[in-house]
């Protein structure tokens, strides 16, 4: 088969422009920042707006193709999303009739907008832990990053020792265990340099991680070369 080039149909996000909290309009920057979205199902065609030929609904979606019932490379789902009217809690500067940035001490802003009626602590709950997770998670991607890069770095080595096939697996385990261990400690002593001001017993602990690390990986390879050489 041969895939196409592009889709025919790029995504896009229609934001309210009308949109209210009380007597106060609320931007759409603002509004853009709601994420809770539902299914919009598509039955049947609006009257008054054209289709591309061939085009049908079919499960709440609109469906470009022979046969949804067997698509092919090439058909088209196209599906709707929309977030409901309801009740919202916002975190901002009143401005006027409408919201704006509000300033920190620190030199940031704060604008913050969640579906439902909330007080502004679990407003900031909210936000610190959303904050949290993708912390977390850009750590996370940063080790696996610094293992990738420390595993192509030694994979020469292994390269070279497959002259000998089984001296060539031992080497490569080695090597792989050395990029694991290299890249926990390094990203434990980053993050513990970040903590260590603000939380200094969790900078500390992530400090004794990345310590601990570096001696495991040192007695590890140790173990495995010890094999290597008494094979040799």
């Amino acid at each position: 088969h041969e895939n196409p080039g592009e889709f025919p149909y790029a995504g896009a996000t229609w934001d309210a422009e009308d949109a209210t909290v009380g007597a106060f309009a609320i931007p759409s920057r603002i509004v853009a920042m709601l994420g809770d979205f539902e299914d919009l199902a598509v039955r049947q065609k609006p009257e008054g707006v054209e289709w591309p030929e061939g085009a049908r609904a079919d499960k709440g979606r609109i469906f470009l193709g022979a046969n949804p019932a067997q698509p092919q490379v090439g058909d088209v789902r196209i599906s709707y999303g929309v977030v409901r009217l309801g009740d919202v809690s916002i975190v901002a500067r009143q401005s006027g009739d409408t919201f704006a940035p509000y300033p920190t001490k620190a030199g940031g802003e704060i604008e913050m907008i969640r579906p439902g009626k909330l007080d502004a602590g679990q407003m900031f709950a909210a936000a610190q832990s959303e904050n949290t997770i993708l912390t977390w998670i850009l750590r996370a991607a940063g080790f696996v990053m610094m293992w990738v890069g420390f595993s192509l770095i030694f994979a020469p080595l292994s390269v070279l020792a497959d002259v000998l096939p089984f001296l060539g697996n031992l080497v490569g385990a080695a090597t792989g265990m050395i990029a694991f261990f290299l890249a926990l400690a390094l990203a434990a002593a980053v993050i513990a340099v970040a903590w260590i001001f603000f939380r200094p017993l969790l900078g500390l602990f992530l400090l004794v991680v990345a310590a601990g690390a570096v001696i495991l990986g040192f007695r590890l390879m140790r173990k495995k070369a010890a094999p290597a050489v008494a094979a040799a």
